[in-house]
């Protein structure tokens, strides 16, 4: 994917960079980085957005459109991204995608849209992926859990796993 940020050309893929640009330089594509000009999601991510993450089996999207229907209505500029696709101030701009998107996409939403607050599902694969990298969440939600995706996980024990460590504090 390409995005502009300030005029300047990021991508996250090795095939689409050329001279000229900034690599967007993640967890998931460090093993193919090979000296470019990179910039990482963190940098990029220091901006005066709050963004609020929702994880849990169920009620990861009620619980995201009501927060975001609650900050609307006290005038914030909020987008909200997940499961139904992303909206901002309760108007569907984009369809559905993944539930949680990789971190490009949740870059440049923030870049073209700049909302005061970013609320967004938060899945299990997302956490395990490295979906939400750079991302300093101000507030993190947990809803419930429940067996699922456990032909991913392979058992309860480690979807939970995957879930608790969404909590852990990186510093």
């Amino acid at each position: 994917m390409l995005i502009k940020i300030n005029n300047q050309t990021i991508t996250d893929s090795t095939l689409q960079y050329q001279e000229g640009m900034l690599f967007l330089l993640t967890a998931q594509n460090r093993k193919y980085y090979s000296n470019q000009n990179y910039i990482t999601p963190h940098q990029l991510l220091d901006v005066n957005t709050k963004f609020i993450g929702i994880t849990g089996t169920n009620g990861k999207t009620t619980t995201a459109f009501l927060i975001g229907y609650i900050l609307d209505k006290l005038g914030y500029k909020v987008a909200v991204q997940g499961t139904e696709g992303f909206y901002l101030n309760n108007k569907q701009l984009e369809a559905k995608t993944l539930t949680t998107p990789p971190i490009i996409t949740t870059i440049d939403r923030v870049y073209r849209y700049k909302p005061d607050f970013f609320v967004m599902e938060v899945s299990s694969h997302s956490i395990i992926q490295n979906r939400i990298e750079g991302i300093n969440f101000s507030l993190k939600l947990f809803t419930n859990i429940s067996q699922d995706h456990l032909d991913y996980h392979k058992s309860l024990k480690e979807y939970q796993r995957v879930k608790e460590s969404f909590f852990m504090d990186d510093t």
